[in-house]
Order: structure tokens, then C-alpha cells, then sequence
């Protein structure tokens, strides 16, 4: 009778950590995807605002050249230049997904004083689902900025790689995040948390794993000389039979 108690109180305390686990996998998910719409509602709300702004710019110059006031259009057009530079996108892929994630992440980045770089091409005829995207980018940056806040400031840089391979026959995905970051142990394709509870950290990796291995994307983890790389490949062929699958 003891040795039943115990297996039923062993099976019991596992099958709690796994409820548990499943939880936090599911609202990470949630909280990234929800992360991702809300940035994409913002880039829209910024450009309406833009949109509106920039009809009372024209306004407000056409007065003054009406009046011959060219030293007063002079300096409004320097004060808007000033004004705008501030607000201009850090990244225009042509893809409102994409574009919303890497500028959200680019700044948040920024605000933190690290040195982020794109390099991205057009990718308004990518395939691969928002959603996802949205969850594979906006975690590996998370993660990046993450590592890199615990650096000096001189210290902190990510680079990013978002490119479309439309000339290859399928066409493919290549998307990179590389950054620097104190030493870190990748052990059987996981990287070791070093925080409390560790059961429950590290499903920011874990769901970009899940998401890559609906397209069958190859991805590779490495460390070396100071710096974190992650970087993926997957066909869009692959995307195009998965959008047939839930038709």
C-alpha cells in the first residue's frame, strides 16, 4: 500500500509539473502573439496619425508661400526634418508583420542603448503566417535584448537577417539574430537557465522551436567569441502545404 501511495503521489506531482509547464508554454505563446498584433495596431495608429499630420504640414506651407514668407517655410521644413527623423522607421521590409515586430523590438532595443542592425529585403510575398513570424522574431529579439542588457553599454549589439530567396526554385527564408552576450552552455539544442524555477523559463526558445518545426526549417544555435548566434532556413513550399492542410 505504501509503494502505491507513493507512485500515485510521484505520477501526481509530475503530472503537475507538466500542467504547469504546458500553462506557462501556452501564455508565453499567448502573451507573444498578442505582443505582435499589438505592435502591428500601433504601426497602423502611427501612420494614420502621420497620414493627418502631414495634410496640416502642406496646409501650413501653402499659407506661408502664399504670403511669400520663404525664410519662415525655410525654417519649418528644418524643424519638421528634425521632428521626423525621430519617428522614421528603423526597417521597411514591405510586410506590415514583420515590419511592426523588427520596429517595436528595434527601438526597444535602442532604448536600451544597444547597437541593432537589420538587413532585410522585400518580403511582401513571404508566405510563412504572421502569427508565427511574429512569435519565432519577436522572442529571438527578446532574448537578444535580454542578453544584452546584462553587458556594458559599449558591449551591446544585435544584428538581424530577414531575407526572402525569391530566385531559388523553392523559394526559401533565411532569417539570423546575432548578438552579444556573456558566456552561455547550449546543451542538446536548449540553452541552460541559470534563473529560479528554471522548469519555468525558457519557453521563449522553446515555442520558436515549435513554430520552426511546423515548416521543417533547419536552425542552428552557436556561441563563440562573445557572441550569441541563432539562425533558420525553411522553403516556402513547406508553408504552401501547410496552408492547404488547415483549408
Amino acid at each position: 500500500m505504501v509503494d502505491v501511495v507513493a507512485l500515485f503521489l510521484f505520477d501526481n506531482i509530475e503530472s503537475t509539473a507538466q500542467t504547469r509547464e504546458a500553462l506557462a508554454v501556452a501564455r508565453q505563446r499567448a502573451d507573444a502573439q498578442a505582443a505582435g498584433m499589438q505592435a502591428l495596431s500601433d504601426s497602423y495608429a502611427a501612420q494614420r496619425k502621420m497620414t493627418h499630420e502631414f495634410r496640416g504640414y502642406l496646409f501650413t506651407l501653402s499659407a506661408m508661400l502664399d504670403h511669400g514668407e520663404i525664410s519662415a517655410v525655410s525654417e519649418y521644413l528644418k524643424q519638421l526634418q528634425v521632428q521626423q527623423t525621430e519617428r522614421i522607421l528603423l526597417v521597411n521590409s514591405h510586410n506590415p508583420s514583420v515590419d511592426a515586430v523588427l520596429n517595436q523590438k528595434g527601438y526597444a532595443a535602442k532604448n536600451s542603448g544597444i547597437d541593432i542592425r537589420f538587413e532585410v529585403n522585400d518580403l511582401s510575398e513571404i508566405k510563412t503566417s504572421p502569427v508565427d513570424l511574429t512569435i519565432i522574431i519577436g522572442n529571438l529579439l527578446d532574448n537578444a535584448i535580454e542578453a544584452c542588457e546584462k553587458l556594458p553599454t559599449d558591449h551591446r549589439w544585435i544584428t538581424v537577417k530577414v531575407i526572402r530567396n525569391a530566385n531559388a526554385s523553392p523559394t526559401s527564408i533565411f532569417l539570423s539574430v546575432e548578438n552579444s552576450s556573456l558566456p552561455v552552455a547550449i546543451v542538446n539544442d536548449h540553452i541552460a537557465t541559470t534563473k529560479q524555477e528554471p522548469e519555468l523559463h525558457g519557453f521563449g526558445l522553446r515555442n520558436v522551436m515549435e513554430t520552426l518545426h511546423k515548416y521543417d526549417a533547419f536552425h542552428l544555435m552557436s556561441y563563440k567569441n562573445s557572441s550569441f548566434l541563432f539562425c533558420a532556413e525553411w522553403y516556402e513550399e513547406r508553408t504552401d502545404s501547410i496552408i492547404r492542410s488547415l483549408k
